[in-house]
């Protein structure tokens, strides 16, 4: 079967290691694949099948949307020269890319768009995300589509919206995890910092949707409690200087480790007595599935995706707070350093519902009916 996949970048991120983790997943399972980029040059460039063929539109002098939306040209060529079984798109503006094209070509690939949210929120964001929106209500009346909802918020927002239209949709869980070998951190200064047996962990970007100031305030609470704890963040961002400065005026700098991106993040956890999202928004929460399979104890805001709740089980594998509020935060954190909400085994098994062989099989099923359709 003749897989391609379309997404903007191959920058480090969530949407670009979900493809890359998707590719890698159906390669296994015999695909012949080829990866459809806007701009191909990244460190995920790497992690893709060593046999799958790239398709770089080298537009890297563009950014966010304009790189889906200046290759539509492209898109539509290859198609049009190439036979594909079916085109996956990552979320965003690649998908009305991809539809905007199939619409032209009346082609017999099967279109795949992934929704990693709730679609109806994008009416709450910003303009382009509107717009986003409504090129996808036009699409859905013109082309054959198949969206692929990450969790049962965002299928059931997608029913609704798409009730009358051509689109029909699925649910398929992110393949997040791995099969990793035990890996060694070979960073000495963060090793040192996890020989702290009490370690709180977070992991994501500096960017106010991660909201990494109210799990500051929260741990700056917790710290009356429990005063030997350490909170460490991994990632880097344009808040970081902000936190920085908090971290001062609070005298937290000797309790707060803003320690910048790391490639340690699993093994980071491993040795870490509870991780905490913070996300005032958070379209899934790969970071928490990653969490789950290393066992280590969670918290987590109640957002509106739904995608953290559904991860943890509606607060059965991890415990969950009202979104941005430092109260039940700490509260929550406490709690949980307290009395687990569930064992180690039961989280790390849960973990594997978010597997990179669960997704694809379930992804392959769906395009081998597909294909079969269209003899």
């Amino acid at each position: 079967m003749k897989v391609a996949l379309f997404l903007p970048s191959l920058t480090i991120g969530g949407v670009q290691r979900v493809i890359v983790n998707l590719a890698n997943g159906l390669d296994k399972l015999g695909c012949n694949i080829t990866i459809i980029v806007c701009d191909g040059q990244g460190e995920m460039r790497k992690k893709l099948p060593s046999n799958s063929k790239i398709i770089d539109f080298n537009k890297k002098k563009l950014h966010g949307d304009l790189r889906p939306i200046f290759s539509a040209k492209e898109l539509e060529k290859y198609l049009k020269q190439n036979k594909i079984d079916c085109l996956i798109s990552a979320p965003g503006f690649s998908s009305v890319i991809a539809l905007k094209v199939a619409k032209k070509l009346k082609t017999n690939t099967s279109i795949l768009l992934i929704a990693d949210n709730k679609l109806s929120l994008m009416l709450k964001r910003k303009f382009r995300n509107k717009v986003n929106y409504y090129l996808l209500k036009f699409y859905s009346k013109k082309v054959r589509a198949h969206i692929i909802a990450v969790h049962q918020s965002a299928y059931d927002d997608a029913l609704k919206i798409f009730k009358k239209s051509k689109f029909k949709i699925h649910k398929i869980y992110h393949p997040i995890i791995e099969n990793l070998t035990k890996e060694k951190i070979k960073d000495k200064n963060l090793d040192n910092i996890l020989t702290n047996n009490n370690i709180i962990i977070s992991a994501g970007r500096l960017v106010y949707e991660k909201n990494y100031i109210l799990l500051i305030k929260a741990f700056e609470k917790l710290l009356k409690d429990y005063p030997s704890y350490k909170l460490l963040i991994l990632g880097d961002g344009n808040l970081k200087d902000s936190l920085n400065n908090y971290c001062k005026e609070h005298n937290l700098c000797k309790s707060v480790y803003l320690y910048g991106f790391s490639n340690y993040v699993i093994e980071s956890m491993k040795k870490s007595k509870l991780y905490v999202s913070s996300s005032i928004e958070e379209a899934f929460g790969n970071c928490i599935v990653e969490a789950l399979s290393t066992g280590v104890r969670i918290v987590s805001t109640d957002v509106e995706s739904g995608g953290p709740f559904e991860i943890l089980g509606g607060g059965k594998y991890g415990r969950l707070c009202r979104n941005n509020d430092v109260n039940d935060l700490y509260k929550s954190m406490k709690k949980e350093l307290e009395n687990e909400t569930s064992s180690k085994e039961e989280r790390i098994k849960r973990s594997k519902d978010f597997s990179v062989e669960a997704s694809a099989k379930k992804y392959y099923q769906l395009m081998k009916g597909l294909k079969n359709e269209t003899k």
